[in-house]
């Protein structure tokens, strides 16, 4: 059974598994990672028993702003709503803050499909693609 909980840099281990497993190789140095996680203003994992399926990463004030700086989920795990799940309890929790933005620089088809069918409107410059709700 896939559980939903906020956790901090004690996973920081199954954390850089994670972006490792994904190709997110910016996160390459444990200490860059733990400061990030140390300065995140909101991080829910995806777990089943113990191991980590993914997670969102918010900063932000909390009040005016959030900005989605990670959204993850390990490549067996896809397809089972955890993404949706994820950013669903985020938007939830933050659905007083005026502006709810996340970038990415994908251009895939899926990723505007979940985004937008997400409640999420679409802006693009240049090789960037944000999605604001």
């Amino acid at each position: 059974m896939i559980t939903y909980k906020e956790f901090g840099c004690e996973m920081l281990e199954q954390v850089m598994l994670l972006y490792r497993s994904e190709n997110w190789n910016i996160y390459a140095e444990r200490d860059q990672v733990r400061s990030a996680f140390d300065h995140s203003l909101y991080i829910l994992g995806a777990f089943e028993c113990e191991k980590l399926l993914g997670f969102i990463r918010c900063l932000g004030d909390g009040e005016y702003d959030i900005y989605v700086s990670d959204l993850i989920v390990d490549q067996e795990y896809r397809r089972l709503g955890i993404g949706k799940a994820l950013l669903s309890k985020s938007m939830k929790k933050f659905n007083h803050v005026e502006n709810f933005v996340l970038m990415t620089g994908l251009e895939e088809e899926g990723n505007k499909r979940f985004y937008r069918a997400m409640g999420m409107k679409e802006f693009k410059e240049n090789r960037l693609i944000g999605y604001i709700r």
